[in-house]
């Protein structure tokens, strides 16, 4: 039950999701260490964070 509410107040937006915090943060850094894989990967986390927002955003409007 406590593991309920915890999931029930979490806020559910895209800037406090941990995928897109990572993905930031993973291009940044690769933008710095001129690494083209980091970058990479770190722009994948971030679109990949966006499409699960806006698909979840989406289901929202049906219910």
């Amino acid at each position: 039950m406590a593991q309920e509410r915890l999931v029930g107040s979490e806020d559910e937006s895209l800037w406090k999701s941990r995928l897109f915090k990572f993905g930031v943060v993973a291009a940044v850094a690769g933008a710095f260490l001129k690494a083209k894989e980091l970058i990479t990967v770190g722009i994948v986390a971030v679109g990949a964070a966006w499409a699960t927002f806006s698909l979840h955003e989406r289901g929202k409007g049906k219910k």
